[in-house]
């Protein structure tokens, strides 16, 4: 379930409603997408059993952390993130050196956004910092990466998996060929350590944003 405009009464109902179809087996779960923390504690508190809220989480965008990781944690919903490797943004494609300008500054091969998801995930990016911040994110991701021998993909599914708990969050994570079944299924076996954290870290706190709580700028919020 997802309710767009919050001023639009009803909300709560419309979950009961599920709710009711769920009591008399039609359904076997109720989930919602993109719903805030105080939309997801009123549908709770009204009785609804709520299984899982669909988000974007990433590392370039932490929204959840601003407290609804911490509500569905707390509540036993699971969040099941799409975005975690912000359309391929958080990928291996994407490391680059810097090449110096004629002013000294870095330079970067131009990204191609020839995809929809690319276009969003690229807003994103921006509310980040922007090309800087996100390069240097890369760097880092890489030589995590290659210090267990997998890809920056990897990193970055297997960090927002490790947030809280790390029983909480689950990516869905899109396969395009069986070359993705196999580098995915090394985020299984892949532990980030404490240093590992904390040299993500030390870049996660330059970024800019997103803001706010979950699809906040998306509403208009």
């Amino acid at each position: 379930m997802h309710w767009w405009d919050y001023n639009i009464p009803g909300m709560v109902d419309a979950a009961k409603c599920l709710a009711d179809l769920q009591a008399q087996g039609l359904i076997n779960q109720v989930g919602l997408t993109n719903m805030n923390v105080d939309s997801v504690s009123q549908i709770v508190d009204a009785g609804v059993p709520v299984a899982s809220n669909q988000v974007q989480f990433s590392l370039l965008d932490r929204r959840p952390l601003n407290g609804m990781l911490q509500c569905c944690q707390a509540r036993g919903i699971k969040l099941l993130s799409y975005g975690s490797v912000a359309g391929g943004l958080l990928s291996d494609k994407y490391v680059q050196e810097p090449k110096k300008g004629l002013f000294g500054q870095s330079k970067y091969s131009p990204v191609d956004l020839n995809t929809s998801s690319l276009k969003m995930y690229w807003n994103v990016a921006k509310q980040f910092g922007g090309q800087e911040p996100w390069r240097e994110l890369l760097q880092v991701l890489h030589g995590v990466a290659q210090k267990h021998n997998v890809s920056v993909a990897n990193v970055a599914l297997k960090w927002v998996m490790q947030q809280e708990d790390g029983k909480t969050v689950y990516p869905i994570v899109g396969l395009r060929s069986t070359a993705h079944i196999a580098d995915n299924l090394r985020v299984l076996q892949l532990q980030l350590d404490a240093s590992d954290l904390a040299a993500i870290d030390e870049v996660l706190q330059k970024a800019q944003g997103p803001k706010g709580d979950i699809y906040s700028f998306e509403r208009g919020m």
